[in-house]
């Protein structure tokens, strides 16, 4: 998979930058990356331990379902701290498998919100349902 996606090096991003707000609109963190920094990140870190290049994105499955599988018992005993860790690194599984895949998480969510921005539906019993299913 060629890595003309990502520039060659991080180009300093040692050094977190301040990206993210929470609903007050106030920094979360003076540490936080942006999106496509982490994903430069986690692809090299996994290109690093060969599991980019030495497992398949279908290798990568049975992972994603194990941080899947955390969520849910996290948001079962509401562990808000577990359920933020287990969001995360089921995205790391994600960018890993995109990478594998020859993409990139962000094009996979341009590709979902197009797919979705003018969708109408409703909310039934806890389901979002589109409007052409009901």
């Amino acid at each position: 998979v060629s890595q003309s996606r990502y520039p060659q090096s991080t180009g300093g991003l040692t050094t977190p930058q301040l990206f993210f707000l929470n609903e007050s609109h106030k920094p979360m963190s003076d540490s936080m990356f942006r999106l496509e920094e982490l994903q430069i990140l986690i692809t090299q870190w996994a290109r690093e331990r060969n599991i980019i290049e030495g497992l398949s994105a279908k290798d990568q499955l049975p992972k994603l379902i194990e941080e899947v599988g955390e969520l849910a018992g996290a948001l079962v005993r509401n562990r808000e701290a577990i359920i933020h860790d287990s969001i995360g690194d089921a995205a790391v599984v994600l960018i890993i498998m995109a990478e594998q895949s020859g993409t990139n998480l962000t094009n996979c969510l341009n590709l979902a919100w197009d797919s979705i921005k003018d969708r109408r539906g409703r909310v039934q019993n806890g389901v979002f349902v589109k409007e052409e299913d009901y």
